[in-house]
């Protein structure tokens, strides 16, 4: 019951980390703690999960796979390919969303093991930097760059240490924001994105994993199993509209918005008959991961739990995960001049004729007129 109550405690009174405290306002070390709790764990434990792919966000497939629980068996279910087609999907359906140009800058925040900023070289020859706090992920982003000859820049360090005056063209965050902590989420998360971002056709692509507007006690319990067990000071638990309103806040105007949430699912699913495919070497202690947190069969009966629940959750929609295009909200975008000056001149010819008390003029650093 204790555990309960300091979930909605302000961090200040708890701490942070390894399912203690909410995920609001924490610092650099407090973040660093827990993703290395969960991340550093060894890159073979998670190639139980994710298989060839390394990829540990939503999957996006193209019709519908099979699974062990169709009939097949749990090799046969991860080696018909599917789970590496979907991942492939969905790093293509990113930098396509972004516009992604040959030569251009990319920077993929919470790279993960760098599979996107992989592939955003490779197939659309973009300059590509991956940005991470897991040591065991950096050593397999550097390995597999160099194994696969593709050239990426890796950086094991915060967004808030990222060093000042680098700019890129286009900005990706693929479920990495929900480790930010939600008092940290505008600033210095999003303004951060905002500063590291050229002004010409720059572009922001926020995937996020959340739960549906209205969610029930189940859904509540599923968040908070999540966060003292599998993601320790993460929050997966807010609506579309919470994302919204922080983008637009931090200076973003949201361009599209998708639900991919019912991918996640068929994800899931894969992920869970991958792990079970490996049961019998992680109980027999050939597959453990590298710090204390969770070794043999607790590793394996905490991480089938949660896949199996998390497959359910998504399924029916509880959990789900949006994509989330924005770019920056100012008066000129990507060469096209949105207010011309002569239609600023008619604008303020009108106001002229209208009651001071029915409106008024808002000049924001933008140049953008707000009027009721």
């Amino acid at each position: 019951m204790w555990w309960l109550t300091t979930q909605f405690l302000p961090w200040w009174m708890t701490g942070a980390g390894l399912g203690k405290g909410s995920s609001s306002g924490k610092s650099i070390d407090k973040t660093t703690k827990e993703i290395q709790e969960h991340y550093d764990k060894g890159n073979d434990v998670f190639s139980c999960i994710l298989g060839k792919a390394m990829v540990y966000t939503c999957g996006v497939f193209h019709k519908i796979p099979k699974f062990a629980s169709d009939g097949l068996t749990y090799k046969q279910s991860i080696e018909d390919g599917s789970l590496e087609q979907a991942q492939a999907n969905k790093m293509s359906m990113i930098c396509d969303k972004l516009m992604l140009r040959k030569g251009e800058k990319f920077l993929d925040i919470g790279c993960g093991w760098g599979t996107l900023a992989r592939h955003a070289s490779k197939e659309y020859g973009a300059q590509a930097t991956g940005l991470t706090l897991s040591a065991e992920g950096k050593k397999y982003c550097d390995l597999a760059s160099q194994r696969e000859g593709v050239p990426t820049n890796i950086m094991c360090c915060d967004y808030r240490d990222f060093p000042k005056g680098m700019k890129f063209d286009k900005i990706s965050a693929i479920e990495m924001a929900e480790h930010v902590g939600c008092a940290n989420f505008v600033s210095p998360f999003l303004t951060s994105v905002r500063q590291m971002m050229n002004d010409k056709d720059s572009k922001f692509m926020l995937q996020v994993a959340g739960l549906r507007q209205g969610s029930n006690w189940e859904d509540v319990q599923w968040g908070l199993f999540m966060s003292k067990y599998i993601f320790p000071g993460a929050d997966a638990s807010t609506p579309l509209n919470w994302y919204i309103r922080q983008c637009e806040l931090a200076g973003f105007e949201v361009h599209s918005v998708e639900t991919i949430g019912r991918h996640y699912s068929h994800t899931l699913h894969k992920w869970y008959d991958n792990w079970l495919s490996h049961k019998e070497e992680i109980l027999a202690g050939k597959i453990d991961a590298i710090n204390e947190a969770s070794k043999g069969a607790h590793l394996f009966r905490l991480q089938e739990f949660f896949l199996a629940w998390s497959t359910i959750a998504s399924g029916q929609s509880s959990a789900t995960c949006y994509q989330i295009l924005c770019h920056p909200n100012r008066l000129v975008h990507g060469n096209s001049l949105l207010l011309p000056s002569i239609c600023n001149l008619r604008l303020l010819l009108a106001l002229v004729e209208r009651p001071v008390d029915r409106c008024f003029v808002f000049l924001s650093p933008a140049r953008k007129y707000y009027l009721q």
